[in-house]
């Protein structure tokens, strides 16, 4: 008997085949329907740059290329807290420039903050940070905290003697815009 096929021991049975096959079928069903009807979702990648820091009486420091400053407060003005951070990119004169302010004003539909700096070239003329209004400008959340992060093509410790955090009303009327705050970039330097 160890030669022949014995068809009753061997293999499985057509009913339990059949409930197998079925049972896989409702998983595949079921599996493929989860797929088509999940929610599109949004991926978020965030790359930390780990620096060290150090307060000093000035209220800035350098570490690894990277530059903390403090803004200070213009008389009158209502700032908590601001900080420029300026950090070379490793590439060819760019440069990463962060502003972060807190206790500011809360802005609306019609406000806004501008970043401007005053340019080296002798005029002390001051400009939007990166040559253009629209990308030069940031929002505060509903506790008046406000960021701004660009990517400048020039050295901003060559290129500007200081930077101004500037709250601008009425993007209506830019004769209304008052300095907040402002950050000294050439004793930083050298």
């Amino acid at each position: 008997m160890h030669g022949k096929f014995n068809r009753d021991k061997a293999g499985i049975s057509s009913s339990i085949f059949g409930v197998v096959a079925i049972v896989l079928l409702i998983l595949a069903v079921a599996g493929f329907s989860l797929y088509i009807t999940k929610s599109p979702s949004t991926t978020t990648v965030v790359s930390t740059v780990v620096t060290t820091v150090s307060a000093t009486s000035t209220g800035s420091s350098m570490s690894n290329g990277s530059s903390v400053i403090a803004f200070s407060p213009v008389k009158g003005q209502m700032v908590t807290s601001a900080w420029l951070v300026v950090t070379p990119l490793g590439m060819m004169n760019e440069w990463a420039m962060v502003v972060h302010a807190q206790g500011l004003e809360t802005t609306n539909s019609t406000s806004t903050y501008l970043v401007e700096a005053a340019q080296m070239s002798g005029a002390m003329r001051m400009v939007p940070i990166t040559n253009a209004t629209a990308t030069s400008d940031f929002q505060t959340n509903v506790n008046g905290t406000g960021t701004l992060w660009v990517t400048l093509n020039v050295d901003p410790f060559t290129s500007f003697e200081s930077v101004d955090i500037i709250f601008l009303p009425s993007m209506n009327n830019m004769n209304s815009m008052e300095v907040v705050a402002n950050a000294t970039l050439t004793m930083m330097h050298g």
